[in-house]
């Protein structure tokens, strides 16, 4: 089996506005499994987006191989110029998921936005 993952692009902007819904609907779901994470926790919520910021800065090329009983997972473009880059990316995403979610799911009264 072998995974070529080159073939998709997403857009910075779209793939970090996807994350900011993703984590609104942890955030307001019913499910037990999730009450660590709600309105009531924004460290949590601030933990998940880093995360989610770095996952999806990551800029690796992934590659699996199954042969048989041989599995080999290759992961390139690690280097000091992609981790700045990394670092970079990670900050931007951030801002693009903060952003996002100001913008879509933080409710305005009187015309104001709300403070965080």
């Amino acid at each position: 089996m072998n995974i070529d993952l080159s073939q998709y692009s997403f857009d910075a902007v779209a793939i970090n506005i996807v994350a900011a819904w993703l984590i609104q609907n942890l955030k307001t779901s019913k499910l037990p499994g999730l009450g660590w994470i709600s309105e009531k926790t924004p460290a949590t919520t601030r933990l998940i987006s880093v995360l989610a910021a770095a996952l999806t800065a990551a800029g690796m090329a992934v590659s699996w191989q199954d042969a048989g009983a041989t599995h080999t997972l290759t992961i390139t473009g690690i280097s000091a110029a992609s981790g700045l880059t990394f670092g970079w990316n990670v900050l931007k995403n951030y801002c693009f998921q903060h952003v996002a979610y100001k913008a879509a799911f933080k409710p305005v009264e009187n015309g104001k936005p709300c403070k965080p």
